[in-house]
């Protein structure tokens, strides 16, 4: 069985036992530590358990969740990711059973980061090459890329979007998006001028608001440009007779973002474990705001008592950033089949609240 987590998160590993089986004893054993990391001993069937750590890196970051007695290892790190076994006593059976598992570590992904250099062709089109960029260690991330059209040219795995543009073509938007097995994230949205021909750098809000240089083209003032910190003025350095002439800025708009929608849903395994999942959703069509909480718009994870009681979905665009909020409790009540949030509106689907006499 093929398991993910999240690096700092936690991760369950799973004992799908049958209805009846009973466990008796259960070893946990990891390829990189001789000998069992873990040992969970019942005295009698169904009775308490006896939950045993070994003395190795895994100390203090196990413990036995739901009744078929699933490990669970808190705070992963990267040396955590390889094969691990179980060997189960059953007390209906003089046989030891195993499961086997491998497990891969992943972290969150940042906002991915774009550079963009053009060049004029031998056939007077504009070639633009955006280059997506984003940290990810643990395995490799995919990348695509919207809106791609029939001048658009994708490769080296979806990093490099090579766009060709023709005299009296409009301006382009593109967005990068970074994805791995336990998050994805997205770049700000990337203009590409309708002319090579002087295109000098974008600029974008950063961190607070405040304009950064996200790209220039190659040419003689690559390295002589910069922004100033309180306004989107740029500014050239070390100027040249060459310089001299007419400048033109393209602008692109966006507005403040409202509160997102959360719908959630809930699944109660028979070892007792609750599995949740969250998508989070903005309201109103062509709302242009990326979820940054948790990497994604979906979020699905495995609950039990005394951890998070509370979700937070945050959306999040260059200018704003607006959140709404889930209790987690009654989704795993055993009764909650379906959870709405919308705006201040929350609606609790509850069966069994009424007895028919």
């Amino acid at each position: 069985m093929v398991v993910t987590g999240t690096l700092g998160g936690s991760v369950i590993l799973p004992l799908q036992l049958q209805d009846g089986q009973q466990v008796e004893s259960i070893s946990w054993m990891c390829c990189s530590v001789p000998g069992a990391i873990a040992t969970v001993t019942l005295v009698e069937p169904g009775g308490p358990d006896t939950f045993y750590q070994a003395e190795t890196q895994y100390w203090g970051r196990l413990s036995v969740v739901g009744p078929g007695c699933s490990l669970q290892i808190s705070h992963l790190s990267w040396e955590d990711a390889g094969s691990y076994r179980a060997h189960v006593n059953l007390w209906s059976s003089r046989i030891t059973h195993a499961w086997e598992y491998s497990l891969h570590v992943y972290e969150q992904l940042a906002r991915p980061h774009v550079t963009m250099s053009s060049r004029m062709s031998g056939n007077g089109h504009c070639l633009v090459v955006l280059t997506c960029m984003a940290e990810s260690r643990g395995g490799t991330a995919t990348y695509s890329w919207t809106a791609l059209g029939p001048r658009t040219v994708v490769s080296h795995g979806g990093s490099v979007l090579s766009v060709s543009l023709r005299p009296g073509n409009g301006a382009l938007n593109f967005t990068c998006m970074v994805k791995n097995p336990v998050s994805n994230s997205s770049s700000l949205p990337v203009l590409v001028p309708p002319s090579c021909t002087g295109l000098v750098a974008i600029l974008q809000p950063g961190p607070a608001g405040k304009p950064i240089l996200v790209a220039g083209t190659q040419g003689p003032k690559s390295r002589r440009v910069s922004v100033l910190r309180h306004d989107y003025s740029l500014q050239i350095s070390s100027l040249r007779l060459q310089d001299s002439g007419s400048y033109r800025a393209w602008i692109t708009l966006q507005k403040s973002l409202q509160e997102p929608n959360i719908m959630a849903s809930s699944q109660i395994m028979k070892d007792g474990t609750c599995f949740i999942t969250l998508a989070c959703w903005m309201d109103q069509a062509g709302e242009d705001g990326a979820v940054v909480s948790h990497g994604g718009t979906t979020l699905s994870v495995s609950w039990r008592s005394g951890v998070s009681d509370r979700y937070r979905c945050t959306a999040k665009n260059p200018i704003s950033q607006s959140s709404s909020s889930i209790p987690v409790r009654p989704l795993c009540s055993g009764s909650f089949l379906l959870c709405y949030l919308r705006k201040e509106f929350l609606l609790f689907l509850i069966l069994g609240a009424l007895q028919i006499k």
